[in-house]
């Protein structure tokens, strides 16, 4: 499996950016940048939506007892994938980066959601399954004002489990909530929380938009986290992870952020056509 070196992505010249406390948790944040979207089969899109939509009414899965989440974790770690890219980073495209994340898979079609961020300035984009196997993806559409992306993977279907969506609006502070990512490049990281408020805003930095109606959570995420799942104790998609606020811009203090899946749900439509 594909991995870089723990807390740092070594390039040509390593650069983590932002400005401020809250930082974007892949090892290297590049600056915003619009991809090109590639150009989506109508039909295709329509079946995505569609497949999309009776997972998420069909799959979901019985409550299971907060005292063990192994269960929990067994039936959605084969949800989330790493995301290591290659590219370029800088007002002129200089810096040659590596970056790593995470994504959930939704389809299998190979549609994966994860951050823009993740793949902001990427040349070329590998998966990387939960048994090892890895793929190809290219970037299907970007959301960098909610932070979102789609990606999609032309690998065998065996490898892709679609994650069950939830509903982020009927979230209350207090609610258990679990994150599974790649932090430090640790395949599979489990962690759990609650809801610790809602509808938050970070402010842009460096003429980035602010980002709006965020969940805050104090179940813990680091960098390689960003566009890993955040779950509810019924094993639904309640959120992406994405950034995460500390003082000294490194390593998780309680603070994190998720982009709501309601807010997700909304780009798919615009990304895919449904």
């Amino acid at each position: 499996m594909k991995r870089l070196s723990p807390f740092i992505a070594v390039a040509l010249v390593s650069v983590f950016l932002g400005a401020g406390s809250v930082v974007g948790v892949t090892y290297v944040r590049g600056t915003s940048s619009h991809m090109s979207n590639d150009v989506v089969n109508a039909t295709a899109a329509t079946a995505t939506i569609r497949q999309i939509s009776e997972h998420t009414s069909t799959s979901a899965s019985p409550g299971i007892a907060t005292s063990d989440f192994s269960a929990l974790y067994a039936a959605i770690r084969p949800t989330i994938v790493e995301i290591d890219i290659t590219g370029q980073s800088g007002r002129r495209r200089s810096r040659q980066i590596q970056a790593q994340g995470s994504g959930v898979v939704l389809d299998t079609n190979g549609t994966i959601l994860t951050n823009d961020h993740v793949v902001s300035g990427a040349q070329t984009i590998t998966v990387t399954f939960t048994d090892g196997a890895t793929a190809s993806a290219d970037i299907v559409s970007t959301d960098p004002t909610d932070d979102l992306a789609i990606i999609r993977t032309n690998a065998n279907k065996s490898e892709l489990h679609p994650a069950t969506l939830g509903d982020s609006s009927a979230l209350k502070v207090g609610n258990v909530v679990v994150a599974v990512g790649n932090p430090f490049g640790l395949a599979g990281s489990f962690t759990t929380g609650v809801i610790s408020g809602l509808d938050r805003t970070l402010h842009g930095v460096g003429g980035q938009a602010d980002q709006e109606g965020l969940l805050q959570t104090d179940a813990a995420i680091n960098q390689g986290s960003s566009g890993g799942g955040l779950f509810d104790t019924q094993g639904e998609l309640i959120g992406i992870t994405s950034d995460l606020e500390n003082p000294d811009a490194s390593t998780f203090a309680g603070v994190g952020y998720a982009v709501p899946i309601n807010i997700a749900k909304q780009a798919m439509r615009q990304f895919l056509g449904g």
